[in-house]
């Protein structure tokens, strides 16, 4: 009976703080148009280098296999036309465990969803190693890094900070409702101690260390701001894209802007749910199967080859 009161009551304490989120948040839209793919058949067969790397983010987890729990689902079915499989050795799914190659494909490490929390500096770290090893299979390699919500705070954190030779290895980093500068979530203090105590992920490393940040979001944003204009002049392209119905991950968080809210990435706020989605109304979610980051995706692919 206790236990049941205690789950009860973190859910309502959870529903509260999540319900009040929403309706504080930046909703500031900003939209691009990008222009058709059309590309020759010389140019589908020279993309054979150009790697995809899909990052999930926190409560996800993976068996071991490499397209099993990969995600990303529509995104790699539309990139088809630049002559993707959908079972493709050139999607890699990263693990937080890290991974190897087998028979010259990447094959990843199972992880927990537990493991999903661990410090984003560890997670980084295995972001690193798997750039280093598909390089030296593959000289020739180049990448695109794809990450939802962690996931993407993970690729950017990476691109970032990374010797140059692996960043001019990065043809470009898209980030879908990622916490780039924090979580604007507050939590009580007493919340989060019971979540911890309880092994949940929502109480992890990973976590505690996002609200922390948010504490100095200006700090935060100024530095992301210079990183990724840095990025950008270095060739990486950098797009930030965010959903303003987002529940989890507020818009001033996931998409960079300038001082007067406008988008300094090819990444912009959405407010637009696809029209078809098993996602339902999870739009931290949905924002996988929007057309806008589709289209911006295949673009960018057929520029990187």
């Amino acid at each position: 009976m206790k236990k049941r009161v205690l789950f009860v009551t973190i859910l309502m304490i959870l529903v509260v703080f999540t319900f009040g989120y929403i309706f504080h948040r930046d909703t500031e839209i900003e939209r691009h148009n990008y222009p058709p793919v059309i590309l020759s058949k010389e140019t589908v067969n020279s993309a054979k280098n150009l790697y995809f790397v899909f990052l999930n983010g926190l409560d996800t987890r993976c068996d071991g296999s490499p397209f099993q729990h990969m995600g990303f689902e529509n995104i790699r079915r539309a990139l088809s036309v630049i002559g993707y499989s959908f079972y493709d050795d050139r999607f890699l799914m990263y693990s937080y465990m890290g991974g190897h190659i087998e028979n010259s494909n990447w094959v990843p490490y199972p992880y927990t969803r537990k493991n999903t929390g661990q410090s984003l500096y560890l997670s980084v770290n295995q972001l690193e190693q798997l750039i280093e090893n598909i390089s030296l299979a593959n000289p020739e390699a180049r990448f695109i890094l794809v990450g939802h919500s962690l996931g993407g705070r993970i690729a950017l954190d990476f691109v970032s900070t990374t010797h140059p030779d692996h960043r001019k290895k990065i043809r470009g980093v898209v980030t879908l409702n990622s916490p780039l500068m924090g979580s604007t979530i507050n939590v009580p203090g007493i919340l989060m101690r019971i979540l911890d105590a309880s092994g949940s992920v929502w109480g992890s490393t990973a976590v505690k260390e996002l609200i922390y940040e948010s504490r100095f979001y200006q700090d935060f944003l100024q530095l992301r701001t210079s990183s990724v204009k840095q990025l950008q002049r270095d060739g990486v392209q950098v797009a930030t894209f965010s959903h303003h119905k987002d529940y989890f991950v507020s818009s001033k968080t996931s998409c960079i802007t300038d001082h007067r809210g406008y988008p300094i990435t090819a990444g912009f706020i959405i407010n637009n749910s696809p029209i078809h989605s098993k996602y339902g109304l999870n739009s931290h979610m949905q924002i996988l199967d929007d057309q806008n980051v589709i289209s911006y995706l295949l673009t960018l692919a057929s520029r990187s080859i």
